[in-house]
């Protein structure tokens, strides 16, 4: 198996566990009640995951070289995105936060555990369909969040 297969699944069992396990993180659960720390964690998060949506579509037409090093840069956001979510939120939460704390994670182990030759096409399909979740998901939490504030 790839190295950063196992990286990845790493991370994402760890945030999982720590998170259903509810270990606290002093520093950090001090900045997660801050709402500006929220605000500007969960910004800059939706970016990584926007970033990553562009990419992917920027792939289908650019030529074989660049769309390379898009794929090389898509894959570095997904794991990003992963400690990302990890400083936004540190537990996945209930509700639409269990689901999208449990669904990014699900998400990039997908991208990394696709196959790297043969038929691809299931793997994609799954990714993004996941993908489309995320980012509905992710606009559903974003209106909730202003709406309720």
């Amino acid at each position: 198996m790839r190295t950063e297969v196992l990286v990845v699944l790493g991370l994402v069992a760890a945030y999982l566990i720590q998170g259903f396990a509810e270990v606290a993180w002093g520093p950090l659960d001090a900045w997660q009640v801050d709402e500006s720390y929220r605000r500007w964690s969960g910004f800059a998060l939706t970016l990584c995951i926007l970033a990553q949506v562009v990419l992917a579509l920027a792939r289908k037409t650019a030529a074989a070289d660049r769309s390379r090093l898009y794929r090389r840069i898509h894959r570095l956001l997904g794991v990003g995105a992963l400690l990302g979510l990890f400083l936004h939120s540190s537990s996945p939460g209930h509700g639409l936060l269990l689901g999208l704390g449990v669904l990014l994670p699900a998400q990039v182990a997908l991208g990394v555990l696709s196959p790297v030759e043969g038929d691809r096409r299931r793997w994609r399909i799954a990714h993004t369909l996941l993908a489309c979740l995320l980012v509905g998901g992710v606009a559903l939490h974003i209106w909730m969040v202003f709406a309720w504030s």
